[in-house]
């Protein structure tokens, strides 16, 4: 089984992998270890990043999870199934600010309010992107190539938008 995850920054992409891993015993792979060198600082190039994406996909089970777009074809083209996490905007709010307050006391990692509100910018962009052309923003452009990937490899998906809708799923799967 190949499960794909997607869905903006605070959607729970991390905490249904972790849950869908241990359910399944199936390795989980985080799209932010295949883009940070060094997390946070130091970014690899796209077809750095495709190519190691292409390798873990290449495997016969594993579960990959992130909001990347540019170079996240491999990924989407080999999965059985894409999972789209779409919670409210005033939950994925609540849950930026609420991983910014709880990194402030981690030692060495430095989460700058700025980028707290870049995200939450961003994530208003990805929520809203309801129409099929990319807007510049950030957020609806990523959900609507992300949409496209899906559509072109007719990639089997379901849109999970709250804690009941992804506690069924787990139940199911």
């Amino acid at each position: 089984m190949k499960i794909y995850i997607i869905g903006t920054m605070g959607s729970g992409k991390t905490t249904l992998a972790n849950k869908l891993s241990k359910k399944l015993n199936i390795n989980h792979y985080e799209l932010d270890d295949i883009y940070w060198k060094r997390k946070y600082d130091l970014k690899r190039t796209n077809l750095e990043c495709e190519k190691r994406l292409e390798k873990i996909s290449k495997k016969k089970k594993w579960i990959i999870e992130g909001v990347y777009s540019k170079w996240i074809e491999p990924g989407i083209k080999e999965s059985d199934m894409v999972v789209w996490l779409d919670p409210p905007f005033f939950k994925l709010v609540y849950r930026i600010i609420f991983r910014k307050l709880k990194r402030r006391k981690r030692k060495g990692f430095v989460d700058k309010w700025d980028d707290v509100f870049l995200m939450i910018k961003n994530n208003y962009g990805y929520v809203n992107a309801k129409h099929d052309k990319a807007e510049d923003n950030w957020g609806s452009k990523t959900r609507t190539q992300q949409r496209e990937l899906i559509h072109k490899h007719k990639i089997k998906h379901v849109f999970l938008k709250n804690n009941k809708e992804i506690k069924d799923f787990l139940k199911a799967i």
